[in-house]
């Protein structure tokens, strides 16, 4: 009888626990992102499994834009955020909001189009070249503290310029701002892969240059809640996925031999992928795949410069400590966990 009751305490123990973690494995982790080819690794860890092998139950939540991504972090609507790092974001961390951004996303390198400069076509066919060439037009960005924001202002300071020498159009979502170049609302716009080459494919517009080849720029970034923080166990179990799928991505799309990018099977895969989450045409996503640490590192160095220009232009309501927003620790260990 007591073998009898010891084996039924240990069924239940045993059950118990695996309730638990069929309960944790559960539980939706909503990661808020935007259909562009910078989310690539997510598309891969999503579409491949890591997540799953991982136990994770992961959810994406669509958005049109960066900033309300951030305030759905902020408000505990979704534990991930992946999306441009803005002045909203630093005026969350300003005004108290404890996230942490932990991982690269995407960021600017030279000879990987990412954001692509765009001008009406007709202002092209007349002559536009430069920056210069457009002192008193109206650019267009999504809202005002944004990422396109940020580059534009910073490479208008590069040409001996200022944002005061254009006039700037908040547009709030990147299929408006195309919109208002078909239409001859603005006359050139700071937008990302795949945009530009729709622009061009779409006889809308012509990229003048792309931002990574004239400044680097850690553009966008995973960033977790604080209660996703605090919950150490999931945190680094997504990180690993992660940067697995981050790992994937670059060999497929990023590698280099002789010179020259290497172009087969695996990368055709990650290209209709990214096609079929982004919902763009296969030849526009194919224009450029933008470059991704292969293990997720943050180029950590451009925070504390990007939150100093935001400062000084006002967009935001006081300066933050960089070293109070980045938390490197998760992406560390899922590298020493899965090794190289």
């Amino acid at each position: 009888m007591r073998k009898a009751r010891a084996v039924w305490a240990a069924l239940l123990v045993a059950a118990a626990a695996w309730g638990r973690a069929s309960e944790g494995a559960e539980k939706p982790i909503r990661v808020g992102l935007l259909k562009l080819s910078t989310s690539a690794p997510l598309f891969i860890a999503m579409d491949r499994g890591y997540f799953r092998d991982e136990g994770l139950n992961v959810e994406f939540k669509w958005f049109g834009a960066a900033q309300p991504i951030a305030v759905a972090v902020a408000a505990r609507e979704v534990e991930v955020g992946a999306t441009g790092l803005t002045a909203g974001l630093y005026n969350l961390f300003a005004g108290g909001v404890r996230m942490s951004i932990v991982a690269d996303k995407g960021r600017e390198a030279p000879g990987f189009p990412l954001n692509g400069f765009i001008v009406r076509k007709e202002l092209y066919d007349q002559g536009v070249r430069s920056l210069k060439d457009l002192k008193g037009k109206k650019i267009g960005i999504t809202q005002v503290g944004s990422t396109f924001h940020y580059q534009v202002g910073k490479l208008l300071e590069a040409e001996g310029l200022s944002l005061k020498d254009v006039e700037i159009s908040p547009l709030r979502t990147m299929t408006g701002v195309l919109e208002a170049m078909q239409g001859g609302g603005i006359d050139a716009a700071m937008l990302p892969q795949p945009f530009p080459a729709a622009a061009e494919g779409g006889g809308i517009g012509k990229v003048l240059f792309w931002a990574g080849d004239k400044m680097k720029h850690q553009i966008a970034a995973i960033f977790y809640s604080e209660a996703f923080r605090a919950d150490r166990e999931r945190g680094l179990k997504f990180m690993k996925a992660y940067v697995r799928a981050s790992r994937a991505y670059h060999d497929a799309v990023l590698r280099v031999q002789g010179g020259r990018p290497v172009r087969g099977r695996a990368y055709e895969d990650v290209l209709i992928l990214v096609t079929r989450y982004t919902e763009q045409p296969r030849d526009a996503v194919a224009v450029g795949l933008p470059y991704q640490d292969r293990d997720g590192r943050l180029l950590a160095q451009d925070i504390p410069v990007q939150i100093r220009w935001f400062a000084e232009q006002k967009m935001i309501d006081k300066s933050v400590d960089a070293k109070d927003v980045v938390d490197l620790t998760f992406q560390a260990e899922a590298v020493k966990a899965l090794g190289h």
